[in-house]
């Protein structure tokens, strides 16, 4: 296998165990440091640090799944970046990954397996977007949103604790502003 097959890049028949595994080691992993680090340095006890940890990192899956959601269904405008730019690229998340196991799958996998253009992209996208592999990764994404709120519910009371919930309990919304 070339290099880029090896990472996982281009291979349209990537499992979603190394998509999670990827997003782990990277967003979530970022972002259950960041959580912990911060609780360390604030000088709380250990079971608020992991507490803490446990919400970074599942946080941090589920903003993942919802950047990759909107990397799929939003437009270059309301990125800011080029839209289908992963897909293109031939990093293939958790809404491609849905959506080459359903209906449209096999019309997904020749176009992207004929080597993807712009153009080709854009049909990509469309086939992705139609599929259920959106609404997939929002369950997959709410879910870790919902695991995130889980981890910090025996937090006391507090401002603190408070944006931590209200954040996790936005981040899923956000992915569905493009589709409304």
């Amino acid at each position: 296998r070339d290099f880029c097959l090896s990472r996982g890049l281009g291979d349209v028949y990537k499992r979603q165990e190394d998509y999670y595994a990827a997003i782990s080691g990277k967003t979530a992993s970022l972002l259950a440091c960041a959580c912990r680090i911060g609780s360390i340095t604030g000088q709380l006890d250990r079971p608020t640090t992991e507490a803490l940890t446990e919400f970074g990192h599942s946080y941090g899956m589920a903003f993942q799944i919802v950047d990759d959601i909107l990397d799929v269904v939003a437009t270059s405008e309301q990125l800011g970046k080029p839209a289908g730019n992963d897909i293109l690229e031939g990093n293939f998340t958790l809404p491609v990954l849905r959506a080459l196991r359903s209906e449209s799958g096999d019309q997904l996998r020749s176009l992207i397996e004929a080597g993807l253009t712009p153009e080709t992209r854009d049909q990509a996208l469309v086939l992705v977007r139609t599929s259920p592999g959106i609404a997939d990764a929002l369950d997959a994404a709410r879910s870790w949103a919902d695991k995130a709120s889980g981890a910090i519910s025996n937090l006391p009371d507090s401002p603190g604790a408070t944006a931590l919930q209200a954040a996790a309990a936005h981040l899923v919304e956000r992915a569905r502003a493009p589709l409304s």
